[in-house]
Order: C-alpha cells, then structure tokens, then sequence
C-alpha cells in the first residue's frame, strides 16, 4: 500500500505544462550559448586568416595557399582594402597591411585560395 495520494489529470497537466516551459528555456539558452560560440570562434578564424594574408606579402607574386573557414549562419566575411572583416553581429576588421580582392561571404564552409598577385592578395571561394 503506497502513503501517496493518487495524481488527477488537472495536476499532470499542470506537471507536463512545467517540464514543457523548462525544456523551451533550456533549449533557448542552449542555442543562445552555442551561437555565441560560433560567432566567436569565426572571428578568431578570421583574426588568423589576416594574419596569414599579411604573411603572404613576403611571398613571390603567383604564390597560392588555401584556407578553409566556417562562417556562421547569419555572419558575413567581407574583403575591403587592406582590411579583413568579420560580420557577426558586430563589424569587426583585422588590418593585413595588403591590398585585398576577395568575394563577400555568407554562411557556410569556406575553402578559399589565397593567391599573391603583384598589387595584393586575391581571395576566391
């Protein structure tokens, strides 16, 4: 014989309607936390990317290297003078001190090539 009453319908109800609002919180903040992240590590991808691109200005014109990024849904990479920018949220330019031609990315995997010509450095995706 158990000592606990009987559960009614009106408080499962109420038991299943609690657990459904907690698991929205969480999955909320879950996926909040996760974009963040994200976001973070494509402007620390692009911070090298730069660096990397301002390497190449040592190198011979016709020099080619690859370099593979994730750019987050709802983030661009963006090419701009001698600038490498990343839009996530925020506009944030990392200077390569080259002068760049490259595409405006969206979301997505990335392999880009990054050519040396004799005014710069080209970047194709």
């Amino acid at each position: 014989m158990s000592c606990m009453p009987e559960p009614t319908p009106m408080k499962l109800l109420v038991g299943v309607m609690l657990a459904s609002i907690f698991l929205g919180v969480f999955i909320g903040l879950y996926s909040s936390f996760r974009t963040g992240r994200n976001e973070a590590n494509f402007r620390q991808d692009v911070e090298e990317l730069a660096v990397t691109i301002g390497s190449m200005l040592s190198l011979d014109p016709g020099t080619q290297w690859v370099f593979d990024i994730i750019v987050p849904i709802g983030c661009e990479l963006r090419f701009e003078n001698t600038y490498v920018i990343a839009v996530a949220g925020k506009f944030h330019s990392y200077d390569t001190g080259v002068n760049l031609a490259g595409p405006v990315l969206g979301g997505g995997n990335w392999r880009l090539t990054l050519k040396r010509t004799e005014n710069g450095v080209e970047i194709s995706g």
